[in-house]
């Protein structure tokens, strides 16, 4: 009798196809539809296997291992994994997985998508006894006629409130678009856009509008327009941001023209920031004639505000200024000066004209220069000094110039005003719009400084760029300010930026330092594999604003027709992060293979690899079961790993040893079972390959039980004679046998 039968059940059966490779001297399978393994030693069964269940339409694999005791089920995991449709098509990968540990049961499902109009990655934990969800990832974008969505969702219940961002454009009609945005964290909502957005562009014309609502954190919401027009007789550019009650920044700037006899053109700038100023220029040519107004206020809102108009209209015909002045326009409107003189030198035309005069305020004598230009409508301004009778001087300047250096068009205004304390008060006001080749490439660039009398600058400063190119798509808005209330400088990036196999974005928050607030990158491969995807929130920077403890998670993802996987840890650059918990499924043809992981602690030593897992599945916590294992690098080609299982509730503390080694010709393997750590080994076996030359080998297989050997096998490999067999084998068998038999 075999003694070894006795204590031992195995059966292994593989369906597949094979092949003799003359060069390694071995037979080597070429296709593998099914692989099952059952073992069983005592009242313990082992039941695992690989098999290919559908063809068509979508090509399906079920996996299964599962650990017994008796009628009691430990442990089991069983897998489902189908695929179907073309990449870059309508393909579709799906996976189904329930893992159960005692009295303990997960079941993980999560599908990618890799079609033309669908494409992303969906994945979902939980314990289907309780219905609790543990793990929800979600990173997916859809598109259909006029509309395109994309949505993220991270949620880990306990350890991470939800974190959700949605995205969608409808096209309403053509040339007008609807659009909404919006990021969650929890049941907060940290940022949320919508308005409509109009864009017509043709040969002659060309319009962009655009009315965003935004909201983020607790402030209330902001609405920010954007207007572009051009055409043949009129050209407009406007920015405005408000919140419900006012606005807190406008720009616009208009220049129009009508042909006729009486030709006429007119260009119009306002620039509002209501807690710093308010400057309208207007200036316009009839003719001969020539009109320029100003009406600025400085820091308008606060008790200190002050207000200065004028006017100055110059008569070509006639030679003939009249000009008005008020310094104090709102507290004393009263208080100005009236010039009514002659220009008494000018230039071969009104391009550049000066005035100089005697003008009387209130009965007192003043003397009046002015200089105007206002020889090009892109470039204008004038200079206004004006002495008192004590001697003081007064003087004001205000300009405007508008570079047109394509594919850039830059518009900057200027304005200083100094009183007769020698106190001097300065604006600089920049507005840029780049085309950035094709019809929705833009870039917008604003800027406004002012210098208080003390030399303080006070700065603001917004940046908004879309820009598409055939290697590449970048979106960005970034607004830079210091000053104003500000006690150190502010500045807020959100960019996004695509291209080849990569998409990445990115908001990122600069105090004292550069401070990432959320990004994503995906990476996809030129094959269309997708090889990564990466979402964070960094909670250094969102802890203050959300005032929840910060957590850090990571994660990869990597899916393609033959093999998928994914895989989530804490932080994988911090040693104190001990866990990682992934899978990886692929499949070629009739083969199939799924893998599972737990490694608890993660280490990147190499030489050596230990862990401990506790299965806590008892009423008493005292009885659960601790496993130790541990993997060490004996040589370059050596490997020992010993495991071992300690519990209250087992009549035996069982170790395993497993020493492997695999060399250029041989091959090793050495297990040894035991009771106990102290106990001498129950079950031994030793397995030996040895090559001894391109086409003879020699192979021994022993089997101990209790210290008694039950079972040998020896044989040697060699060439037969005849030229069409492969090989022949001669074995040696030997079974030790009882006294009995």
């Amino acid at each position: 009798m075999n003694a070894l039968r006795d204590f031992v059940d195995l059966n292994i059966e593989v369906d597949g196809d094979f092949v003799y490779n003359p060069y390694m001297c071995i037979v080597v399978p070429t296709a593998v539809r099914k692989i099952e393994f059952h073992t069983a030693i005592g009242a313990w069964k082992v039941t695992s296997y690989v098999r290919k269940v559908t063809e068509a339409p979508a090509a399906g694999h079920h996996t299964l291992i599962k650990i017994e005791k008796g009628t009691r089920e430990i442990m089991s995991v069983d897998a489902v994994m189908k695929t179907k449709g073309r990449m870059l098509r309508n393909m579709m990968i799906e996976n189904e997985i329930k893992v159960t540990m005692g009295r303990k049961s997960y079941k993980a499902t999560n599908k990618f998508f890799l079609g033309a109009s669908k494409m992303g990655a969906q994945l979902e934990v939980i314990k289907p006894k309780d219905s609790l969800k543990m793990i929800e990832f979600e990173a997916l974008y859809e598109r259909s006629a006029g509309a395109h969505n994309a949505r993220v969702i991270v949620d880990v219940p306990g350890y991470l409130q939800a974190i959700k961002f949605e995205s969608k454009i409808n096209e309403a009609e053509e040339g007008k678009y609807a659009i909404e945005a919006a990021l969650k964290h929890g049941q907060r909502m940290l940022l949320q856009l919508d308005g409509p957005i109009t864009y017509i562009y043709s040969p002659r014309k060309l319009k962009f509008e655009a009315e965003l609502k935004v909201a983020t954190l607790d402030m209330e919401p902001h609405i920010i327009s954007t207007t572009l027009l051009g055409s043949s007789n009129k050209q407009i550019l406007a920015f405005e941001m408000k919140n419900r009650r006012e606005s807190l920044f406008a720009f616009k700037w208009t220049l129009s023209s009508e042909v006729g006899p009486g030709q006429k053109t007119t260009s119009n700038t306002k620039l509002v920031v209501p807690a710093l100023m308010e400057f309208l220029f207007d200036i316009s040519l009839i003719q001969n004639n020539v009109h320029v107004s100003l009406n600025t206020a400085v820091l308008p809102k606060s008790e200190s505000a002050h207000r200065i108009k004028s006017f100055i209209d110059v008569d070509g015909e006639n030679k003939k200024v009249t000009a008005e002045f008020a310094w104090d326009a709102d507290g004393n409107p009263e208080r100005k000066f009236v010039v009514d003189a002659n220009v008494i030198s000018s230039s071969s035309d009104l391009g550049h004209a000066s005035v100089h005069g005697n003008i009387i305020v209130a009965g007192e004598p003043y003397h009046m220069k002015l200089s105007l230009n206002a020889e090009d409508i892109l470039a204008s301004g004038f200079e206004l000094e004006i002495t008192t009778p004590s001697q003081k001087t007064l003087a004001m300047e205000a300009s405007y110039k508008i570079e047109d250096q394509q594919p850039t068009t830059r518009v900057t205004t200027i304005f200083r005003y100094k009183n007769t304390e020698e106190q001097e008060h300065k604006f600089t006001g920049s507005v840029a719009v780049e085309k950035l080749g094709g019809p929705y490439n833009y870039a917008l660039d604003t800027k406004v400084t002012y210098i208080a009398p003390e030399g303080k600058e006070t700065r603001l400063e917004t940046i908004l760029k879309h820009h598409k190119m055939p290697e590449a798509h970048v979106v960005l808005f970034k607004v830079d300010a210091e000053g104003l209330v500000l006690r150190k400088p502010l500045m807020l990036e959100f960019s996004i930026e695509n291209k080849e196999g990569s998409y990445e974005g990115k908001c990122i928050m600069t105090r004292n330092a550069p401070k990432s607030i959320f990004d994503w990158d995906v990476k996809i491969r030129p094959q269309g594999e997708i090889e990564a995807i990466e979402a964070g929130l960094d909670l250094k920077a969102a802890v203050q604003l959300l005032k929840t403890p910060s957590r850090t998670m990571q994660g990869e993802a990597h899916v393609s027709a033959s093999q998928s996987g994914i895989k989530f840890y804490p932080n994988k650059s911090n040693p104190e992060s001990t866990y990682e918990v992934g899978y990886k499924a692929t499949h070629t043809g009739n083969q199939g293979r799924w893998e599972s992981q737990i490694n608890h602690p993660y280490t990147a030593d190499q030489t050596a690899v230990e862990g401990t897992v506790e299965l806590d599945i008892f009423p008493s916590s005292e009885d659960k079961i601790t496993g130790h294992l541990a993997s060490t690098r004996v040589s370059e080609s050596s490997i020992r790993t010993e495991g071992s299982i300690v519990s209250r509730v087992l009549k035996v503390s069982p170790k395993l040893i497993l020493q492997t080694a695999i060399g250029s010709d041989t091959i090793g393997l050495d297990v040894e079972f035991k009771k106990s750590a102290s106990a001498p080994p129950s079950l031994k076996v030793i397995a030996k390959y040895d090559k001894t030359s391109p086409r003879n080998a020699v192979l021994a297989f022993t089997v101990d039980y209790e210290n008694t050997p039950v079972f040998e096998v020896s044989g040697v490999m060699e060439p037969e004679e005849t030229p069409h067999a492969m090989a022949w084998l001669c074995l040696v068998l030997s079974m030790p046998c009882s006294g009995n038999t």
